[in-house]
């Protein structure tokens, strides 16, 4: 709820919009304002606006883009046939001949100026195991805007980008980012356990109280 506290500027960013779910809700939340979403298979995507077509859902922008780094294409690996949610961006020998559609990615900050999003109240990351990759593509969104930001963590898809939990939450909290466990309101800091861990957090900016 504290994700989407919505007044009629309020715009929220999904990234790993998957087929719609969390897009749903929030749009409901923040009828007043706007939704971005990202989701770069096509199938999902293909899911995604039927469901927000289905649900008059006007406010929301949708974009069949994943985010990274830098424009390019790369291969989006389908892990679990039955779970649309465990697409992956991976390298070809990790990804065990796994099926895969090539997709194409780009900076979220590059994305954003592109869909004419002046300012961002909050985010939601989602994108197993390329969130670190996500927030550095947008750092100068998240030191002009401090949006409150909701994220997947899961340690093990983050050190298949040669990246990790801890250093994901280093960087949040070099940014001026308070870290918390969503479920539980743990205060997590870059000398907590995360090792192995697979949870929410939401990590909201001293500057931004309340």
């Amino acid at each position: 709820h504290k994700l989407v506290q919505a007044t009629r500027k309020t715009v929220v960013v999904d990234v790993g919009a998957n087929v719609g779910l969390t897009v749903l809700e929030i749009a409901k939340r923040v009828n007043q304002g706007r939704v971005v979403g990202f989701e770069p298979s096509r199938s999902n995507y293909a899911r995604l606006t039927e469901h927000l077509r289905l649900n008059g859902c006007a406010n929301v922008t949708t974009v069949n883009m994943g985010v990274g780094p830098k424009r390019d294409t790369v291969k989006l690996y389908d892990i679990v046939a039955s779970n649309p949610g465990m697409k992956r961006i991976l390298s070809e020998g990790a990804a065990e001949g796994a099926p895969s559609e090539v997709i194409e990615i780009d900076r979220l900050d590059t994305q954003l100026s592109v869909a004419d999003v002046q300012r961002v109240n909050a985010m939601k990351i989602d994108v197993e195991g390329f969130e670190l990759h996500v927030l550095q593509s947008c750092e100068s969104v998240l030191k002009r805007d401090r949006p409150l930001l909701f994220i997947e963590l899961d340690d093990r898809n983050l050190r298949g980008q040669s990246q990790s939990a801890s250093e994901l939450v280093m960087y949040l909290v070099g940014l001026g980012y308070a870290v918390t466990n969503a479920a539980s309101g743990q205060v997590i800091t870059g000398h907590s356990n995360l090792a192995d861990c697979h949870i929410d957090i939401l990590c909201e900016h001293a500057g931004n109280p309340g």
